[in-house]
């Protein structure tokens, strides 16, 4: 069938060619399309010489998977690197957290680099609940606790939790976590950090999944660094 259709384009395009470019100009195009196919199959075309079926097989299969491992592979990390020409981020799936965020330009790191990280998320709430507990709806929820508070779900559980990372760039990623507590959160959160130019953009998204509403309380922790030069502006709703 490629040798019929074959001798079909030649046999109809060389009176056209012939007409246009003449004789030699006519075998010129087809000597640099001879060519050009020639490299093609060079490059991307397998020796099947001498090869059984199965054993050729088994070769295209590990070409192609081998692409798809090393994107894996990629993706499976306990940590990335962002950066452009202004900043160089590590982001960490444990906690979903900023690890580092250094300043090409002014050489010093923007984050204060911690164990804690240099940014967390905070979820399904933020801060500290009195008592632990709160009524909604006319109903008491009582938080569950974890091991880095004592008497309160301090900033919730997901700066705890291993994040996947669904997406990955050099200068973006998109984090997943899918969490449910017996209190009646059941949510599906997304991180997205991204590098622009000089910023860091970091956006947080929860969806709630549970049959009754409940009510979420969602943000960033962030740790700077302080001396003398530090300088910080913010717009805020309020402040306590």
């Amino acid at each position: 069938l490629a040798l019929w259709i074959a001798c079909f384009l030649l046999t109809y395009t060389f009176p056209l060619l012939n007409a246009g470019l003449g004789a030699a100009g006519s075998f010129l195009l087809y000597g640099v399309i001879c060519a050009a196919g020639y490299l093609y199959i060079l490059r991307n075309v397998p020796e099947t010489k001498g090869i059984t079926l199965e054993a050729l097989e088994e070769q295209l299969a590990q070409r192609h998977t081998g692409v798809n491992a090393a994107k894996q592979e990629q993706l499976m990390a306990e940590e990335w690197i962002l950066e452009n020409a202004h900043l160089r981020m590590c982001v960490s799936s444990l906690g979903g957290k900023v690890q580092s965020l250094f300043s090409r330009q002014y050489q010093a790191p923007v984050l204060y680099e911690n164990p804690a990280g240099g940014m967390f998320p905070m979820l399904p709430l933020a801060n500290r609940v009195a008592g632990n507990r709160f009524i909604f709806h006319g109903q008491e929820i009582i938080l569950p606790r974890h091991h880095a508070d004592e008497y309160f779900f301090l900033h919730g559980d997901g700066w705890l939790q291993r994040w996947d990372i669904i997406e990955y760039g050099a200068e973006y990623c998109v984090l997943q976590l899918r969490r449910q507590h017996a209190c009646g959160f059941d949510y599906l959160a997304q991180l997205r950090y991204q590098l622009l130019r000089n910023q860091l953009i970091a956006e947080l998204t929860l969806t709630h999944y549970g049959e009754v509403p409940a009510l979420y309380g969602c943000g960033f922790h962030p740790f700077f660094p302080f001396d003398e030069r530090s300088k910080v502006q913010f717009q805020v709703s309020g402040y306590w």
